[in-house]
């Protein structure tokens, strides 16, 4: 078992029940977003990348695709996974992977991943991999970490600062850990990549850029929660890629 896997392992409940709020992140920015880039999958067959415990594989399966598929590394997620799939009647098959050299057993017609690439050390294996899964004109819609976030991850044992072309190892404490006494000292390890690096992995593997997205936060905020508002705009967590392969 590897690192990141003891991690996640330790995390997931914790990570389940800080993403699943009606007023997170991912509910209030990104998905809306993805579902305005997502392609008619209805039929289609769709596979989830760093699934975790099924929150969008779910969402996409709400779309009537033929087949959903969810990839994750860690057990304790892809448990969570299974036991909402069961509680839901869900159709949607789970199985383990590590992203740095997993390969399917088949092709998709949309391979979809949300924030799971700067757990990646090196871009291009991963964007090869996805031409791999696609089928010829498949969609893939990929959710990152927006590099201007990411450059502000510490140095390990270092200050949140943004170093944007520091390409060494960045470490530092999840939100989802904060305030919980068995994780508040849990570090998370992972990578920043910047804007060319997307750019040069996506293109030097045959991908063709459809359309890129950095989701705004709601407009409510602006009277609601102000401050939340004014960080996103000066810090925005996502950048969303629509890519096909032709």
């Amino acid at each position: 078992m590897n690192d990141v896997e003891q991690l996640w392992n330790k995390m997931a409940k914790a990570y389940e029940e800080f993403t699943s709020g009606d007023n997170s992140y991912s509910n209030t920015i990104e998905w809306p977003c993805i579902q305005k880039m997502l392609p008619d999958i209805k039929g289609k067959s769709v596979i989830d990348l760093g699934c975790g415990s099924g929150r969008y594989t779910f969402l996409l399966e709400e779309a009537q695709p033929r087949k959903v598929v969810g990839v994750d590394i860690s057990d304790e997620m892809l448990r969570l996974a299974r036991e909402k799939a069961e509680a839901r009647g869900s159709s949607a098959l789970f199985i383990k992977g590590d992203l740095n050299d997993f390969v399917p057993d088949d092709q998709y017609d949309v391979v979809f991943s949300s924030t799971m690439s700067h757990y990646i050390v090196d871009l291009f294996p991963l964007f090869a991999n996805i031409y791999d899964m696609l089928t010829y004109r498949g969609i893939g819609i990929i959710s990152v970490m927006n590099p201007i976030y990411s450059a502000q991850y510490p140095i390990k044992n270092g200050e949140w600062n943004v170093r944007y072309l520091d390409k060494s190892e960045r470490s530092y404490v999840q939100p989802w850990c904060e305030g919980d006494d068995d994780l508040e000292q849990l570090l998370s390890c992972s990578y920043h990549h910047t804007f060319s690096d997307y750019m040069n992995a996506i293109i030097h593997n045959g991908l063709t850029i459809l359309e890129m997205q950095e989701p705004l936060p709601p407009e409510s905020w602006k009277s609601e929660a102000p401050s939340r508002y004014d960080a996103f705009i000066e810090t925005p967590s996502y950048l969303i890629i629509k890519l096909q392969k032709k």
